[in-house]
């Protein structure tokens, strides 16, 4: 066998590996993902275990969930532990939810939003003060604003424009002859 040909098979043999290895990392990673998550092994997506060949040129690529859609959610495994903690702790804020469950705060809020959404959980607050409880069980309806009258236009009563001066009507003064 020649040097070439050796090369050739070594370099051939290293890719394989390489592509072996790859599907293995993304594999355990997804099953890492899916045991934290609470998703079902048939739930996988059926990209995640694409070859490594499908990997673009400029390197491995990268799906991520948006922030707040149903696969960033999970599945009600998450939504599930969070309610039994809330009924737990109730008045708890989303830092002492993810400090009890020992995950991201970052990870809990589309799985929070989901279960205000469909009712599972309440909240009352703003911003960093808010504080959840257990929800009634159906999603909130929408509270009906009275009806708001209708918005007036132009400069509001009372103001004037800063341009124009007013000049007082005052009458003039007159001196009376034989003083």
């Amino acid at each position: 066998m020649s040097s070439k040909a050796i090369d050739q098979e070594i370099q051939a043999r290293v890719a394989a590996f390489a592509a072996d290895l790859s599907a293995l990392i993304r594999k355990s990673t997804l099953e890492n993902l899916q045991q934290v998550f609470g998703v079902a092994s048939a739930a996988a997506p059926a990209h995640a275990a694409a070859p490594a060949a499908a990997a673009t040129a400029s390197g491995t690529r990268k799906t991520r969930a948006k922030r707040g859609s149903a696969a960033a959610a999970g599945s009600g495994a998450m939504a599930a532990t969070i309610s039994e903690f809330v009924a737990a702790n109730p008045g708890s804020r989303l830092e002492q939810i993810a400090k009890g469950l020992n995950k991201k705060s970052d990870g809990l809020k589309p799985v929070v939003s989901a279960l205000l959404a469909s009712g599972g959980l309440r909240k009352t607050g703003q911003k960093r003060g808010t504080q959840y409880f257990t929800g009634s069980g159906e999603a909130p309806v929408a509270a009906s604003a009275p009806a708001a009258a209708p918005k007036r236009r132009g400069r509001p009563p009372g103001k004037k424009s800063a341009g124009k001066k007013t000049v007082s009507k005052k009458k003039p003064v007159t001196k009376k002859k034989g003083a």
